[in-house]
């Protein structure tokens, strides 16, 4: 029995757009075939989750006539002019269907800030990114979450599902069991234990979509591609830890490294993590310009640059998910990019500040570490107090205990953090973390102190509220030290103060030292293990030279010491699952559901050209034949012989070529343009904007796969940086000819238009400016036009000026004689003025004549 469901939103689908491979398809059959109602997707950071779970949505929106709610970060969740969905949905409009298929107004995606979640909201598919993020079950977030959303079906995406231990994966079943209002099965836990397995039986290595977890490596799933085939990622190398003695020579450390490394190799590029920009992204900026380094968002050649995102644009994270051309040293803090964010270009993670959470390392690693990562070799550097235990080595320090006490033995994961040196260092610093806990321990008698951390902590909660990284580094960046070390305490274990207006003061603040106590207390219990595992541990490091990029996971305990295990996830993980029969049958129909969109690849550049010349030629007749009753099949008999399979359905496979994604995307531009952010018709544009022109100029910055010869024709003059300023070269865009014809007395009205008006009437209308062809047309009781010709060509006389008039008002008026929608704000009431058009543009200079009686010399 085919284990694929029929997907008819697979005859959409561009493979030059995406890469497919079965794993991301087995995932959406987990939820939609197998009875499912709760999938959790653990595979590891920047295996492709996001393209997994838009494949589930748009299964299950096929299926269902009922909503998808995304729930995703800040930086993934936030919209601005340039990207109307947000990263994480245009991932899913740009690769997948998802437009072709209208599913715009079934998809809704919001930040995860708890204000997203006080009112009840009803969906069937609930999909939460970067789902670890909910796991604090004090907070107003995960209260909001459980308590007001409800679904039929839940995805879980993380590649850091645990944070501290094994109830971090209960807490998954529990918001699961609010959201769908029945019990949820928790037998898939005990399935993830790892003691005593065999590297087969490991979740990694195990193909069983009746389980509805994942844990899959990018290594294998890019092995188990479509061909079936091996390929390689990014390769780890041993994790380095960079020494410094006090914080006046922290930076200088840090500096001295980089440059080491830039002078071995000008492609060596590092991203830098900070807590703060003031007081250290800065900071570091300052030190490194000092150094010889310059200020530049670009690569300069033979000139080291570097680069300090402060959070104040939001789109500005999203140019440095490029390849090339990068600076060599990018600073940001983590509140801004350790999730969602992609660097492929980028070798090295620096931890400036080191997180407690081995999860949260690993978010960090994988931001270089991509499924389209260009390096060879990737690094992960800690730098590390050498003199005694400050706020990050103590981090750092927890997050390698939590690696090997708590994650390890649930979810075979990455070395992130493990090396000989560090475990050595580990097991020397006993003391330390002794001296540390105490030290935090004596602060909390401070009463000023804890008042001052209290307030400081409602402060920056409130601020959090509103997701101003700037506003919210401004809160955090405190010059007392030991309100610092306490603050940076809380943050890092998400003690957050208590707000209860029915509470006093002095009760929250006993609340937060007692909240503070217990977690000082579990970080002590958590650190009595004995030094002889991380010595067992140590040893096997040194064994091997390559475990650093392998999986590691504990094979089981032996005489109270840890048995570490490694599994490589291609020559095991990638060849246990090829060779399981469940799977051979898996890969055999995946072949077969993407063979026509595979196949139609073959003829996908000649059917484009032929339609970029029938646009070329104005042969709209033909561009959009259902608007005179016919088929693309009536201009494709041959296809019926020679390729049955994209003859039977040419119809939809047409509406994904370039051409036509050009159409769509014009069509979005236009209507983008005449709205607000809200969704409301704009009354006024913020500056003169040539709406049409402007919809133009976005067109040209984006690569539909158009032949270079049209991209020239059309686009070549668009090259201003700016959406809104354009070469006056840029012509034709409105051009309209007129002439008179005396035929047996009548006089007699022919016009031509441009293609582009023809476009934009077409897609505007959805239906083709042909249809008046032969019919005479009236408004306010004015003849307009009798026809429009598509090849002759008619001179433009002013005389003519009634019939623009006509014309226009045809194209932007309905037939009741009312504006259209999406033209009445944006393209009429508010035209802008004569400067910001061009002189020669006859259609244009009418169009203002008649709308806003502007004249021109």
């Amino acid at each position: 029995m085919s284990t694929i469901v029929e997907r008819q939103w697979l005859k959409l689908l561009n493979p030059n757009d995406i890469d497919l491979y079965p794993i991301q398809f087995a995932h959406s059959d987990r939820l939609n075939k197998y009875g499912n109602d709760v999938v959790y997707i653990f595979d590891e950071v920047g295996s492709g989750k996001t393209i997994s779970s838009g494949i589930m949505a748009l299964d299950y929106l096929e299926r269902n006539n009922k909503n998808v709610m995304v729930i995703t970060t800040n930086s993934l969740a936030r919209k601005n002019e340039a990207n109307s969905y947000g990263q994480f949905l245009k991932d899913w409009f740009q690769k997948l269907p998802f437009g072709y298929k209208d599913y715009s107004s079934k998809i809704t995606v919001v930040n995860n800030h708890y204000s997203k979640f006080k009112t009840p909201i009803s969906v069937g598919l609930l999909i939460i990114d970067e789902a670890h993020l909910f796991l604090n079950e004090d907070t107003e977030r995960y209260l909001n979450l459980v308590e007001n959303i409800k679904a039929d079906k839940v995805v879980f995406l993380t590649a850091t599902p645990i944070k501290t231990g094994k109830e971090d994966l209960v807490t998954y079943t529990k918001i699961a069991s609010k959201i769908l209002g029945k019990k949820v099965s928790r037998d898939w836990i005990d399935n993830l234990d790892t003691f005593n397995k065999a590297p087969n039986q490991l979740i990694c290595s195990l193909f069983d979509l009746k389980l509805p977890v994942s844990r899959y490596f990018k290594d294998t799933i890019k092995a188990l591609d479509k061909e079936n085939s091996f390929k390689h990622t990014a390769r780890r190398y041993e994790t380095l830890t960079w020494n410094y003695n006090s914080l006046d020579s922290k930076n200088e450390v840090l500096a001295n490294r980089i440059i080491e490394l830039y002078n071995k190799s000008e492609e060596n590029r590092f991203v830098v993590f900070t807590r703060y920009v003031k007081k250290e992204a800065e900071k570091i900026g300052e030190y490194l310009k000092s150094r010889g380094f310059i200020n530049s968002n670009e690569q300069i050649e033979n000139i080291p640059t570097y680069y300090i995102v402060t959070g104040s644009n939001p789109q500005e994270l999203g140019y440095f998910s490029k390849l090339d051309n990068l600076p060599n040293v990018l600073i940001l803090t983590y509140q801004i990019a350790e999730q969602g964010v992609n660097l492929p270009g980028f070798n090295h993670i620096v931890n400036y500040h080191i997180s407690s959470y081995p999860s949260a390392l690993e978010q960090r690693y994988g931001r270089i570490d991509r499924i389209d990562s260009v390096s060879a070799e990737i690094y992960n550097c800690y730098l590390i107090n050498d003199a005694y235990l400050d706020t990050n080595t103590f981090n750092f320090l927890t997050a390698i205990q939590t690696s090997l006490y708590s994650l390890l033995n649930y979810l075979p994961s990455r070395n992130t953090i493990l090396s000989p040196r560090i475990l050595t260092e580990f097991i020397n610093r006993k003391k330390f973390i002794d001296d540390y806990i105490e030290k935090i321990r004596t602060l909390l008698e401070d009463n000023q102190l804890m008042l001052d951390l209290y307030k400081k902590l409602l402060l920056y909660s409130e601020v959090e509220a509103e997701y101003d990284e700037q506003d919210m580094n401004e809160v955090a960046s405190i010059d007392d030290e030991e309100l610092k070390e306490l603050f940076d305490f809380c943050d890092e274990y998400s003690i957050i103060g208590v707000s209860d207006l029915e509470m006093s003061q002095e009760a929250a603040i006993e609340i937060l030292i007692k909240d503070i106590k217990n977690e000082l207390a579990l970080i002590k219990r958590q650190f009595v293990q004995t030094s002889e595992d991380k010595e067992k541990v140590s040893q096997l490091l040194k064994k091997d030279k390559g475990i650093w990029d392998k999986i590691f996971y504990i094979k089981g305990i032996s005489s109270q010491n840890l048995d570490i295990g490694t599994v490589d996830p291609i020559k095991e993980c990638a060849i246990f699952i090829k060779n399981l029969d469940g799977y051979s049958d898996y890969l055999k129909d995946f072949n077969e559901s993407i063979k026509l969109p595979l196949e139609f690849e073959k003829y996908r550049e000649g059917f484009n050209l032929y339609f970029e010349n029938l646009f070329k030629n104005n042969k709209f007749n033909q561009i959009f034949p259902s608007f005179s009753g016919g088929t693309y099949g009536d201009q494709f008999q041959g296809f019926k012989t020679t390729s049955p399979l994209l003859y039977e359905n040419l119809e939809e496979l047409i509406r994904t070529l370039p051409f036509f994604k050009m159409c769509n995307q014009l069509k979005k531009e236009l209507i983008k343009l005449s709205h607000t952010e809200q969704g409301y018709t704009r009354e006024k544009y913020s500056g003169d904007v040539h709406y049409f022109a402007t919809a133009m100029g976005r067109l040209a910055k984006i690569d539909f796969g158009l032949s270079e010869d049209f991209y020239k024709k059309y686009f070549g003059q668009v090259i201003g940086k700016n959406y809104y300023v354009y070469k006056d070269e840029f012509k034709a865009f409105f051009k309209v000819e007129f002439t008179e014809n005396d035929n047996n007395g009548k006089i007699e009205y022919v016009g031509e238009a441009s293609n582009w008006l023809k476009l934009i009437y077409t897609i505007s209308r959805e239906q083709s400016i042909l249809c008046i062809i032969n019919k005479r047309l009236y408004y306010a009781g004015q003849p307009c036009l009798k026809r429009i010709v598509d090849v002759e060509k008619v001179k433009y006389t002013p005389n003519n000026e009634e019939i623009v008039k006509g014309l226009f008002d045809y194209i932007v008026r309905t037939n009741s004689g009312d504006w259209r929608s999406w033209v009445k704000k944006g393209f009429i009431d508010d035209v802008p003025n004569a400067n910001y058009v061009w002189s020669n543009d006859y259609w244009t200079k009418s169009i203002l004549k008649v709308v806003r009686n502007q004249s021109f010399n």
